[in-house]
């Protein structure tokens, strides 16, 4: 009797609890799909007023950044961030085969082994399209795409960065990332930021995204943290070995 009135009350605790679950969920969904596109204005300490990212995607419902300060002059950043590879973030490649299972699974993605390839490179490949840059202070990418389907993201061809402004069919969403370098002391470092904003182009597919929004922000931070320390690791090696090579007498 005993036995039978624990497993009840664990059943009913269990269920309460799953129902709170997914009650946070529907709601945090419903403020994802009830709130309108939002301008993106919040600004990091010392970071510009003005980013060209803004010109592309100034508005987004699903939005994010990282950072971290790196001890290498702007040029060597930007140059690091075109030659990091994916082999130079073995755990990033690896949660990145995780979530594009699916897609693999249903024979909608090749296998990508070029791990020695600029990661940058691959991106860009992939297609996403370069938006806009300013040398030694932010590059811009872009792609449209449906997000949210895991299986088959149906990348929107794009030809230039007037046709992803342009774009607005309704079952897609528009995905833009910002790399920026802030700060004037060589001392101290210099702050490279990664951010991404997203946004649906209606309310069905606001809808679609935020389902997968709620399983893919963690990882997704989690990545670009990853990219960011390889970045990172890359420029600050290069210093030193340049510093090396300025040191040999006779050179």
């Amino acid at each position: 009797m005993s036995g039978g009135k624990s497993g009840r009350t664990f059943s009913r605790f269990w269920q309460l609890g799953a129902a709170s679950a997914a009650g946070a969920t529907l709601f945090a969904l419903g403020r994802w799909y009830l709130q309108p596109p939002r301008r993106v204005e919040e600004r990091s300490s010392g970071e510009p007023a003005g980013s060209l990212i803004d010109s592309f995607l100034p508005k987004s419902e699903f939005n994010g950044q990282v950072s971290v300060v790196i001890h290498a002059p702007p040029d060597v950043i930007f140059q690091a961030l075109r030659e990091v590879t994916l082999a130079d973030m073995p755990l990033a490649k690896w949660i990145g085969e995780l979530r594009y299972l699916p897609a693999r699974l249903a024979g909608k993605m090749q296998e990508e082994t070029q791990g020695s390839e600029p990661f940058m490179q691959l991106v860009l490949s992939g297609g996403t399209i370069l938006l806009a840059e300013e040398p030694d202070r932010e590059l811009v990418v872009g792609s449209v795409g449906k997000y949210h389907n895991l299986a088959d993201q149906q990348f929107a061809p794009l030809a230039s960065p007037e046709e992803f402004v342009r774009f607005d069919h309704p079952d897609y969403q528009k995905l833009a990332m910002s790399f920026r370098v802030t700060g004037n002391d060589p001392v101290t470092g210099y702050r490279l930021t990664l951010e991404h904003r997203t946004h649906a182009l209606s309310p069905a597919a606001r809808w679609k995204f935020a389902l997968y929004w709620l399983g893919i922000k963690p990882g997704g931070n989690f990545v670009s943290w990853l990219m960011l320390r390889a970045i990172r690791r890359r420029a600050e090696a290069m210093v030193v070995q340049a510093v090396a090579r300025d040191s040999v007498p006779g050179d």
